[in-house]
Formats: C-alpha cells, structure tokens, sequence
C-alpha cells in the first residue's frame, strides 16, 4: 500500500532500493516492480557515494520535498496527491519524482 512512498525516499535520498520476495511473489508484483524501478533507481544510478548537501521542504506540508548533492543532481519529489510546480515551471505530479542533473532534467516521471 506504501511502496510508492518507499520509492520517493529513496529517489529524494539517492539510495537503491532494496527488494526481497520469492518466486510466486514476483509473478505477482513485475508491473508494481518495474515502476518501482523507474522511480527509485535513477537518483540512486547519478549519486553513488556522492554527499547530500542540502535537503528542503518546498510546501508547508512536507508533502513536496527536495535533495541536492554535490555532484549537481537535484531530486524533487511530490507525495502529495495535486500537482506541483516548480520555479521553472515545470509540473511534478502527485506520487512522482523529478530527477535533474544539474539545471537539466534527466528524468520527469
């Protein structure tokens, strides 16, 4: 029921995610997995062992958060459910993460 939510910290963190199911299992989560994939694995791939500096909350509810590391990749994630825009105008949807290297976006799922 969280797994989304999962899926942006580690987006905002820049950490891999980590999954542990059985055969059966698996059969039952591939399309709930390859998403997961997609939203959580891209920070993870451009940051490594490179150090957070800097961590926000862009909305008095929390529900907008964003990361920078030192290497210029910036993560943007949205838990809330209404769409978020951003300085650039740019629209993060509910439940979804933007991923920038440096000022040009490397993904916006």
């Amino acid at each position: 029921k969280i797994w989304w939510k999962k899926d942006l910290f580690n987006a905002v963190c820049g950490t891999p995610p980590m999954y542990l199911f059985d055969k059966e299992t698996f059969a039952k989560i591939q399309d709930q997995l390859a998403e997961s994939i997609k939203t959580a694995v891209p920070a993870a791939k451009l940051t490594g062992s490179v150090p957070m500096i800097d961590y926000r909350w862009l909305t008095p509810d929390r529900k907008v958060q964003q990361s920078r590391f030192a290497n210029g990749v910036r993560a943007t994630v949205n838990f809330g459910e209404r769409p978020f825009t951003m300085d650039d105008g740019y629209v993060i949807q509910g439940r979804k993460a933007r991923i920038e290297e440096k000022t040009n976006a490397a993904s916006g799922q």
